[in-house]
């Protein structure tokens, strides 16, 4: 297959190598990858700036709502020059994630594409492999809300997260494919534990554990 970018989406290309060579060269990485939060946030509003995070995002939440190749053209850059700005799981999974969630999670796309949130995907459980199915964090109504309790084994770029997509169980049993609910739950929710690593290629990743937690947002109720 013959695949060439068009005009545009090597216009785009040529942005993202340069703006890599700028500020993450090779021969300074480990050093930036040291500056802390305060240079990861700057790092990813230049992203915003730019307009890549937008792209992934639909436009009726505020977004360009690119094709996949133009998302690819900018992930290509991102992996080619290893930076550890969390582009694929907060602006490509995230609202792929929150795509159905019928206006629950507007506030929270729109907050994604200008770069002012960071949102990470907690669906991986202890012993569970990456059976997305096999879940046991539970989520039982409390009031006009839920009440979650679990915990998420590896959570993607969940060290600098501002809020987190996790699976929840509202029916069923463990390994059961329907009974599934996502909802969203901000870092600072009452009951949320955190617990961040680093990998081998320095992205930052996260554990989570949840025990009572009732603040959070059903966005995806199971089928």
């Amino acid at each position: 297959m013959d695949f060439q970018y068009s005009e545009e989406q090597q216009l785009l290309r040529d942005s993202v190598n340069k703006y890599a060579a700028d500020v993450w060269p090779a021969s300074n990485r480990l050093k930036y990858l040291s500056q802390g939060a305060a240079w990861r946030r700057e790092r990813w509003s230049e992203l915003a700036e730019m307009g890549w995070l937008m792209l992934p995002v639909a436009e009726a939440q505020g977004g360009l709502g690119g094709q996949p190749d133009d998302i690819m053209v900018v992930a290509e850059g991102i992996g080619r020059h290893l930076i550890t700005s969390p582009f694929i799981t907060s602006c490509v999974l995230a609202p792929s994630l929150l795509s159905e969630s019928d206006g629950a999670a507007d506030d929270i796309l729109g907050a994604i594409g200008a770069g002012e949130v960071i949102v990470a995907a907690g669906l991986i459980e202890a012993g569970a492999g990456y059976d997305f199915q096999s879940v046991s964090l539970t989520a039982e109504k409390s009031g006009s809300g839920y009440c979650l309790n679990g915990a998420k084994l590896h959570v993607e770029d969940g060290g600098d997260a501002d809020w987190f997509i996790v699976s929840a169980r509202t029916s069923g049993n463990t390994a059961d494919g329907q009974g599934i609910s996502l909802f969203l739950v901000p870092r600072n929710a009452s009951g949320l534990s955190i617990e961040c690593f680093r990998s081998i290629d320095h992205h930052r990743h996260a554990k989570l554990k949840l025990e009572n937690v009732t603040d959070a947002r059903l966005v995806s109720p199971s089928g």
